[in-house]
């Protein structure tokens, strides 16, 4: 479920006037996955493609993007 506020301000203006979808609530689906570089035991680089599909206004908007970042490992570290 995802939920858009279209009308968030537009100081008052509907947001199909200024050609927007409908504030509310629309079907979400969502795919992705990680791979994580490890440097160490404990550290690691680690990047996340996604790919979203919302469903505003009856259609579908197709999106991708991803997350990137350092992921450190607390504790002990088995082999």
């Amino acid at each position: 479920m995802a939920m858009g506020n279209f009308d968030g301000g537009s100081k008052g203006v509907p947001a199909p006037a200024l050609g927007l979808w409908k504030t509310g609530n629309a079907g979400a689906f969502a795919l992705g996955g990680s791979v994580d570089y490890s440097f160490y035991p404990n550290l690691a680089f680690r990047f996340a493609p996604t790919y979203q599909i919302t469903t505003f206004g009856s259609t579908l908007q197709h999106n991708v993007g991803f997350n990137a970042g350092l992921v450190y490992r607390w504790g002990h570290q088995g082999k």
